[in-house]
């Protein structure tokens, strides 16, 4: 989600998966996200921790 800036929406149903999401990302070398509402952002202003 990013409205305000880039964070995880909070209907998220399971945070595993969704972490599990973000690190198949990185590891595809994504530079930018392009998410459904808000403007594009790069991956890295994304934490994986």
């Amino acid at each position: 989600m990013n409205m305000r800036k880039p964070d995880a929406h909070f209907a998220i149903d399971d945070l595993k998966d969704f972490h599990a999401s973000l690190v198949k990302l990185e590891k595809e070398e994504i530079s930018i996200i392009y998410p459904g509402h808000g403007k594009p952002f790069p991956m890295a202003s994304l934490s994986l921790e």
